[in-house]
């Protein structure tokens, strides 16, 4: 308990500078008036928006934390663009972030602020009008967009441990029954192989290159001999000719055999998994 907390506090530390640095910005920036557009009569538009004047533009400001963590403010006379990027360590974030900001910005409207479509480069955005500062306290809305701040990346993590999680429970139950785990991946891998070589051919067989090699090579590695009642014994699809009803079985070309080392390495990964999870 010790230890989380401590460890939370040392995040909070390193995060306090990062948001000090935004919400003095914010405040400077949100110093906002009702202003008519110069190009088009009686239209009153966002000017960080629609650009028609340089004049009623401030100098973009860009606050980073680091390369992956960095915030975005663009003023004008009427309105401020708030973009945010939200720190993405692996693909499983980067999965969640953007399912997380879609659904949140398909509801913008119920947050007034949020708009649809980020800036590019960045995963979220919120545009502040003038209108939106005469309506509700401007302290308020800078708390708003520092609360999010601090609060996305602790949902995405725990997305990411919720993930985790349920990924282990459906893997170990999956991995129960060692026949049927080895059949979908061996269906798995007769699709990826119908892709390599064609829709042409049905099926695929690592007998004829492995039989030697994979079969004395995986109980070395796993400690585990092969499981009973699958086939191994099919043959990679023949070349046919177009002109006689003969088959035979054509050298493999540099992309099958590439293909065929990751087949393999997939085999070997899938039979240590089995020994870790002591199936």
């Amino acid at each position: 308990m010790g230890k989380e907390s401590g460890k939370e506090a040392k995040q909070t530390a390193t995060l306090r500078p990062y948001l000090s640095a935004v919400r003095a910005t914010l405040q400077a920036a949100l110093c906002l008036e009702n202003f008519s557009s110069q190009v088009v009569e009686r239209h009153n538009k966002p000017e960080v928006e629609v650009r028609s004047s340089k004049e009623l533009l401030l100098q973009p400001v860009t606050i980073s934390r680091n390369e992956k963590e960095k915030v975005l403010i663009e003023g004008s006379i009427n309105s401020v663009r708030v973009s945010i990027a939200v720190k993405q360590a692996d693909e499983i974030e980067k999965i969640l972030c953007h399912k997380f900001m879609r659904f949140m910005m398909m509801r913008a409207e119920n947050f007034f602020i949020l708009r649809r479509k980020p800036v590019e480069g960045y995963d979220i955005s919120f545009l502040i009008t003038n209108f939106h500062t005469e309506q509700m306290y401007k302290h308020k809305l800078v708390d708003f967009v520092i609360h999010f701040m601090e609060e996305i990346d602790k949902e995405i993590s725990e997305m990411k441990l919720s993930v985790n999680a349920r990924a282990r429970i459906v893997a170990e139950e999956f991995l129960k029954n060692k026949q049927v785990a080895v059949t979908v991946l061996y269906s798995s891998l007769c699709d990826m192989a119908k892709r390599s070589y064609g829709k042409a051919h049905t099926t695929f067989n690592f007998a004829a290159l492995s039989s030697a090699r994979f079969r004395a090579s995986v109980p070395k590695i796993t400690g585990k001999s092969m499981p009973t009642g699958v086939s191994w014994d099919l043959i990679l699809p023949p070349q046919r000719s177009e002109h006689s009803g003969s088959s035979q079985i054509a050298p493999l070309s540099p992309p099958q055999q590439a293909y065929w080392n990751t087949a393999v390495t997939i085999i070997h990964h899938f039979f240590v998994l089995l020994t870790v999870l002591n199936i």
